[in-house]
């Protein structure tokens, strides 16, 4: 193939040749335009800044439990400081 062969080419259409195949010699094809039908995706819950905070507390005194930190005088939320 030379290179205006594949300038010409549109999008999704390529060219090829087969050889041990039920296509002989070469061919040029489009693949059709793939339309997914999407739906969106339903809103379960809003949440509060409280409730965020809450949340995020309680992760970090799992953290400290599964750490064996809960005596500890590190603070586990210093790990996460410079992120």
């Amino acid at each position: 193939y030379e290179s205006k062969d594949f300038a010409s080419l549109e999008p999704g259409e390529f060219i090829g040749m087969g050889n041990r195949s039920n296509i002989k010699g070469h061919f040029r094809k489009k693949f059709r335009l793939f339309e997914l039908e999407e739906e969106p995706l339903p809103v379960v819950a809003f949440r509060t800044e409280k409730e965020i905070s809450d949340n995020y507390t309680r992760i970090l005194k799992d953290i400290e439990r599964v750490l064996g930190m809960e005596d500890a005088e590190v603070d586990v939320n210093s790990l996460f400081a410079d992120r």
